[in-house]
This record gives structure tokens, C-alpha cells and sequence, in this order.
């Protein structure tokens, strides 16, 4: 009978219909989907594009408080401050970037960004802080969702933002580039330096 069935069974396949075949596997919610993610081998997710993923799927609850550079850890400076050599050396020794930059009624004037100083410059004419300086910045408040810091950056075409608790008092600072950092885990950096040459750019080599 076994052997009967084994003959039988291939010529029977042609009058059935064509297999089914499996439905692909679908999250049901979102745990499942972060199951799916963790499992899934670093060939085909790397763990750059997993932190990328998962922030992309949270961010809306994530607040600016989390990824702001908080105002204990700032160092600030004064308008009338003469930027001399021992001023670049304190600022150079700090690790930081970016320096607030306080006027005569204690209010934020503008920020100092360290990329933007030509040391040798600034170091033979002692310049004031508030020549070099950057007057261009927003305010956001701590409790503000990555979401609406993203459309404060895009709306007001900035990079740098003051965080402010509903006091209006100074809590710390956040950049485009904290932002950037806590969707890929790593910043984002080349060694180009010449986008402001239009030949240069148009040479460029994207390896």
C-alpha cells in the first residue's frame, strides 16, 4: 500500500492547485518589530541603520532635555572679552565648540564657535569676543520634543539653539549636530572643506 501511495502520489500532483506559499512574517506591534530589528544580522542591518531605525521610531518622545549640552557644562564668555591668547588656550583646553556669550544686562548677544576663529589672527590683534562672534541663534524650550526642535532648526534655517525651562531661564544648549547624533549614534564628518568653491565641489569625488 506504501509503495502504491509513492507511485501514486506524483501523478496525482498535477491535478492539484499550486501551493501556498508562506506569508512573510508581520510585526503585530511594535515590540515585535524591535524583535524583528534585533534579530536580523549585522550584513544586512548594521548598527549604525539599527539606532538610525529605532530613533526614527521614538523621536516624537524623545525631549530636547535628553541630547542638550547642559548649562553646568557650558562655559560662557562676555561681549567686552578680549579673545588674546590665553582667552584661545582656556576655550582650546575645555574640549567644547561652542561658547554663549553673555552682553552687558546679562542676556545672550550671540555665540562663539571655535571652527570660526583664526587663532593666529586673533592671537597677534587681541580681538573683542563680540567682533568674532555669531548673533545668530534660536530658543527652544527643554520639554520640546525632538520633533519640534527638527522644525524649529528647518524653520529659522539654524543650527544653534538656547534651551529655556518655562521660566525662561537658561538650562543648557542644543545643535544640529546633537540632533544628528542621537539618530546615527555617531556624527556625521568628512575631511571636505570647500563647499564654498563651486569648482571645487564640482570636482569632488564622492569615495
Amino acid at each position: 500500500m506504501t509503495r502504491f501511495v509513492h507511485w501514486l502520489d506524483p501523478k496525482l500532483e498535477r491535478f492539484r492547485g499550486p501551493k501556498k506559499k508562506p506569508e512573510p512574517y508581520t510585526p503585530k506591534n511594535e515590540k515585535e518589530l524591535v524583535g524583528v530589528l534585533q534579530r536580523t544580522p549585522e550584513t544586512v542591518l548594521s548598527a549604525v541603520q539599527r539606532v538610525a531605525i529605532a530613533s526614527a521610531m521614538s523621536y516624537q518622545n524623545i525631549p530636547v532635555s535628553k541630547i542638550m549640552e547642559k548649562a553646568e557644562h557650558v562655559v560662557s564668555l562676555h561681549e567686552d572679552d578680549i579673545l588674546g591668547a590665553l582667552t584661545l588656550d582656556r576655550l582650546f583646553k575645555t574640549g567644547l565648540t561652542i561658547f554663549p556669550v553673555f552682553d552687558q544686562s546679562e542676556q545672550i548677544c550671540g555665540i562663539l564657535r571655535v571652527e570660526q576663529i583664526d587663532a593666529l589672527k586673533v592671537a597677534e590683534t587681541e580681538t573683542k569676543i563680540s567682533e568674532c562672534m555669531d548673533r545668530d541663534f534660536c530658543y527652544v524650550r527643554a520639554d520640546y520634543s525632538l520633533d519640534m526642535l527638527l522644525a524649529t532648526f528647518l524653520r529659522t534655517n539654524n543650527n544653534f539653539c538656547i534651551v529655556i525651562n518655562h521660566n525662561g531661564e537658561i538650562v543648557g544648549y542644543v545643535t544640529l549636530g546633537m540632533f544628528i547624533l542621537q539618530f546615527f549614534g555617531e556624527g556625521v564628518y568628512d575631511n571636505f572643506e570647500l563647499d564654498e568653491d563651486r569648482a571645487a565641489v564640482a570636482r569632488r569625488s564622492q569615495k
